[in-house]
């Protein structure tokens, strides 16, 4: 929801309430963002999460459940089963997939029905449905999913920030009560972290963070620059689009809104 600011003291019985704007913050399927953000690969679990017992989880508006069959390999289901619709975050692991526990319904990784032990001998029901599915893999103890179209699944990229020498990369997972977008503006907000994080509280990092930068808003593209007496450091803003760095004495960042608009059009 939009915030308005006002003109008056005592003034908050004349605010007008704005109406809603989903066309960023709205993720289910069909939404602008929604397309967007299922184009790449999302983190959904920790691997230690979904071990013999599933996991369900919410993605885009879908309720979901991720399970590692006994062979270890993950897989992304509808949560419900497509017989009766039973939570499979009951289900069975199996060699191959998961198992309903409400009437035996086998179901493998990629969504293909492999049993279907209550019906007669002879059908052939399984060989014609199938079960929704998303693509699933693993790395560095996170479960990540794909939600867009199959058939133009991406690559998972592994940058070098992934691989830095003498570092070592810990999963963790916090759960924000809000919108996604509230949570990367703040990531990419270079202010709050002099204040929220350094001079009002106590400092959660380093005393850089608590100097106050210069900002300028250039075509799309924040500049900030922090002046400090010595010493370099790097911070990322927003993923890959945007990351400080610097050299003795100075730094600067860049986040660049150029390809999201782009995808947006």
């Amino acid at each position: 929801m939009k915030k308005s600011f006002l003109k008056k003291t005592y003034g908050g019985y004349y605010r007008d309430i704005p109406e809603r704007d989903l066309s960023l913050t709205a993720v289910e399927k069909g939404s602008a963002m929604g397309e967007v953000l299922r184009q790449v690969w999302q983190p959904v679990a920790m691997s230690s999460e979904v071990d013999e017992l599933p996991k369900a989880f919410r993605m885009f508006g879908e309720n979901l459940v991720a399970f590692r069959t006994k062979k270890g390999e993950i897989g992304i289901l509808d949560r419900h089963c497509s017989h009766r619709g039973t939570s499979l975050e009951y289900g069975v692991p199996s060699d191959e997939g998961i198992i309903c526990c409400y009437h035996g319904w086998h179901f493998a990784v990629n969504g293909r029905i492999l049993e279907t032990p209550g019906d007669p001998p002879a059908s052939k029901l399984k060989d014609k449905l199938c079960h929704g599915a998303y693509p699933a893999m693993e790395y560095k103890g996170l479960i990540f999913g794909y939600f867009g179209p199959p058939e133009e699944t991406p690559k998972f990229l592994i940058y070098d920030s992934f691989d830095i020498p003498n570092d070592k990369l810990v999963p963790y997972s916090l759960t924000y009560p809000c919108n996604w977008l509230q949570v990367h503006e703040t990531i990419m907000d270079p202010v709050h972290a002099v204040f929220l994080h350094t001079r009002v509280t106590f400092t959660h990092f380093t005393e850089n963070w608590g100097l106050l930068p210069d900002l300028q808003l250039e075509n799309l593209r924040l500049v900030c620059t922090i002046n400090q007496p010595s010493g370099s450091f790097r911070r990322a803003l927003l993923g890959t689009h945007g990351m400080l760095t610097g050299l003795p004495g100075k730094h600067h960042c860049g986040v660049n809104f150029g390809s999201w608009n782009q995808r947006l059009k």
